[in-house]
């Protein structure tokens, strides 16, 4: 899926963490010669935020533009709660009263515009069992056929704890 990535290609990284998957596509787009290609990597905790752009400037990827908020339907103000202080990738918006306050706001086609437009978008979600949120804050871009292909990690225990299941996961991107 990363390694190919086409040219002019906007990759969309929610769940960006501390950037693997963003500095991978950076290298793979950035081989491209007079090319559009850029990476948006949203990831909602301040640390794993911090560590991102670290990596991001150590990478040299100056082809990512990166955002400390989260993905939601509306603009909200989410909780994120870390289950596991030795692994950050565990870190998830929290269905409990419990957590860090983190923005939460929707991804438009216009937020694409300032990019390299929105024709061809791949999209790499992996937020511990918030996707079906996401994919709902993000249909207008299913809707408008923008998106080329899709990555996503279904968890079923993770799901559940939003109320969702990988079922749900599946209709939404079979209908959309």
């Amino acid at each position: 899926f990363i390694k190919k990535l086409p040219e002019d290609s906007l990759f969309i990284d929610i769940g960006a963490n501390q950037g693997g998957t963003s500095i991978l596509a950076s290298k793979i787009i950035g081989k491209f010669k007079n090319n559009k290609s850029h990476i948006l990597a949203f990831e909602p905790s301040k640390l794993n935020y911090k560590l991102l752009i670290k990596n991001i400037n150590i990478n040299k990827c100056n082809n990512i533009t990166a955002f400390n908020f989260a993905i939601s339907k509306h603009n909200s103000e989410l909780l994120l709660s870390n289950i596991n202080d030795e692994n950050s990738g565990a870190t998830s918006i929290s269905n409990s009263n419990k957590g860090e306050k983190v923005l939460g706001r929707p991804i438009k086609i216009s937020d694409l515009n300032n990019f390299n437009g929105n024709k061809n978008v791949y999209i790499k979600i992996d937020t511990e069992g918030y996707e079906m949120k996401i994919l709902e804050a993000i249909k207008e871009l299913f809707e408008k056929k923008i998106v080329q292909k899709l990555i996503i990690e279904i968890d079923k225990i993770n799901l559940k704890k939003f109320n969702n299941t990988p079922e749900e996961v599946y209709d939404f991107l079979d209908k959309n």
